[in-house]
């Protein structure tokens, strides 16, 4: 890769050449006219030797800028995932029985959020209620509500009620694919091209298959030799802004997108392999933790950051979701620790999420908190397993917090 000059290696050379014409100029003097043409000149050339470095940089796709990525993916034929809505099999209305409900008649929201949700079935009250699917109006992870959710019905027609229950999860919904795991998946594609049906080639289906799907592991022999087991996960995949605006955070997958992937594999997929597509199974992990705050900070306090703290969060709080972070970012099957086969919920890697987000220890390099909000002096989670300190999930798991305990004093 060509290496181009700086613009105060350009501005030397500048005046090395303008001093051998006119031997006279003073080159420190800032007011002489050479002198402010040899800045100008050397901010100019500079730009051009750094937009040449960027074009040098989009010949490779692992420093490729995103518009020049998408076209190295269009020659490959693989497009950056789209968003997606989410969807509902069942979400329950009441009112008054023999009330009919017509495709696309009633609109909903979700109050905490602004999302907005149609019905794309119909039916008939009957014992006061009736189960409809629904799909947001919009896509983006925005749109997904764990079950147990209520949604209001935006002027309820006679004979219906005000809001509706959300019996079965608002799931699918995605954000566009983020550059970084759309870099990932071209650069597998060129490193792992198709080879008749090894693990890369499954996993590429899954995606291939639907656009809303996120993360995909593929288990061979999971069910017997000839078996391949594929665990999809889509719906919330930006954890960071879901977590620190409170947004639901859903990922296993409905039953209407693993009946399309299974399609795929069922039309795609080599015929001496019996592939079958899964949901991940969640688990809640309970975490304890000791802190020590940082001086002049309670449990009770709420920093003022409307940054990290949009929701005026106190600090036990702040702790509880920042350990919810953690947790929520553990893939399917659990972190892989080599030498080991199994996948774990690693305690270490909780402790250096809360650093990142709590720890008030300074940098000394830069003299600043390490922390993004810094009231922590110190942490320790407890063993998640004890006698052992990591928790040992199988494959087809994915973990959500359970009970978070704080204890003050490390």
């Amino acid at each position: 890769m060509a290496t181009f000059p700086t613009p105060v290696q350009i501005q030397t050379q500048y005046f090395k050449i303008l001093q051998s014409i006119k031997p006279s100029i003073n080159t420190n003097d800032s007011s002489s006219d050479f002198v402010i043409r040899g800045n100008v000149f050397a901010a100019f050339a500079s730009g051009l030797y750094g937009d040449q470095a960027k074009v040098d940089n989009d010949t490779f796709i692992s420093t490729s800028r995103p518009a020049a990525l998408t076209l190295r993916g269009a020659d490959l034929g693989l497009l950056q995932l789209n968003p997606s809505v989410s969807k509902s099999i069942g979400v329950t209305i009441s009112g008054t029985n023999g009330t009919i409900i017509a495709v696309g008649q009633l609109q909903f929201v979700y109050t905490p959020t602004g999302a907005l949700y149609t019905n794309t079935t119909s039916g008939v009250i009957a014992g006061g209620v009736l189960l409809v699917a629904i799909y947001a109006l919009s896509p983006g992870q925005i749109g997904n509500v764990s079950a147990g959710g209520v949604l209001q019905v935006i002027s309820p027609p006679t004979g219906v009620g005000a809001s509706a229950a959300i019996t079965n999860p608002i799931a699918d919904g995605t954000g566009t694919e983020t550059t970084d795991s759309y870099r990932s998946r071209l650069l597998n594609r060129l490193q792992q091209p198709p080879a008749g049906g090894n693990a890369n080639d499954y996993r590429n289906f899954a995606f291939a298959a639907d656009s809303s799907v996120r993360t995909v592991l593929v288990r061979r022999f999971g069910r017997g030799l000839g078996t391949v087991d594929i665990y999809i996960t889509t719906g919330t995949s930006d954890i960071d802004t879901a977590v620190t605006n409170g947004l639901s955070i859903v990922r296993v997958p409905s039953g209407t997108l693993i009946n399309n992937v299974q399609a795929y594999y069922n039309a795609n997929a080599p015929l001496t392999d019996c592939a079958s597509v899964y949901g991940p199974t969640e688990i809640a992990q309970n975490v304890t933790i000791n802190v020590d705050l940082a001086i002049g900070i309670t449990l009770s306090s709420v920093p003022s950051d409307s940054v990290h703290n949009p929701l005026g969060l106190t600090v036990a709080q702040l702790i509880t979701r920042e350990i919810g972070r953690a947790l929520y970012k553990v893939p399917v099957g659990g972190w892989q620790i080599p030498g080991l086969a199994n996948g774990f919920v690693v305690a270490a890697y909780i402790e250096q999420s809360i650093d990142t987000w709590l720890s008030a220890e300074m940098d000394p390099t830069t003299g600043l908190a390490i922390g993004n909000i810094p009231i922590l002096a110190d942490r320790q989670v407890q063993m998640l397993n004890s006698p052992f300190w990591d928790q040992v999930i199988i494959g087809n798991q994915i973990v959500a917090p359970g009970t978070i305990t704080t204890v003050v004093g490390v």
